[in-house]
């Protein structure tokens, strides 16, 4: 099990006001998490209500400023960790790599120093793998398309965040996902040579 280090910071932007911005929720009340092997990237799915009150998600990354993706969303004052740098989920090869390696491998979600996830998510899969080497060729709030290696062999991808978290279906056997503890499907996976 992965511990994410949660820090009593002052952010600026607030994650509510990330949210607001880049997504559909307009009521921030938790998050999941996945942890990088690397520990240079937050990785962090927010989960919250939209406007008609619906539970929905949206995926954020973090990163120094020094090391912003070409397309980062913002800039985001760190109390403690200093100037960072948010990008989606989607288009952070760090973040989907670390998602798609624990729906491969049916890991469970990071746990938080302090405190504790919205709730705690699992991966589907049954595998012993290395995800490396992901290259994002589109992407947008939801979706991420490109290629990665599982074990050194070259794969495509589709890693699909479900908007709507409320009333999803739960996964099948076969499925490729990142379900909560009832079985609600959180992202979807496809894998193709």
């Amino acid at each position: 099990m992965t511990t994410a280090k949660i820090y009593d910071a002052e952010l600026d932007p607030t994650k509510d006001a990330l949210a607001a911005r880049f997504s559909t929720l307009t009521h921030v009340e938790g998050s999941y998490r996945a942890f990088d092997r690397d520990d240079k990237v937050g990785i962090e799915v927010l989960v919250g209500t939209d406007a008609e009150g619906a539970l929905t998600q949206c995926g954020f990354t973090y990163r120094e400023e020094a090391a912003a993706l070409d397309d980062a969303l913002s800039p985001l004052d760190h109390s403690i960790l200093g100037p960072r740098s948010v990008a989606h989920l989607t288009g952070d090869p760090v973040g989907v790599r670390e998602f798609v390696q624990m729906i491969l491998n049916g890991e469970p979600g990071a746990d938080f120093s302090t405190g504790e996830p919205i709730f705690a998510v699992r991966g589907t899969g049954s595998g012993d793998v290395v995800v490396d080497n992901v290259v994002v060729d589109t992407h947008d709030k939801f979706n991420s398309v490109g290629t990665l290696t599982v074990d050194g062999e070259e794969k495509r991808y589709q890693l699909r965040l479900q908007r709507i978290v409320r009333d999803q279906p739960t996964a099948d056997v076969n499925d490729l996902a990142l379900v909560r503890e009832d079985g609600a499907i959180l992202m979807n996976l496809g894998i193709w040579d």
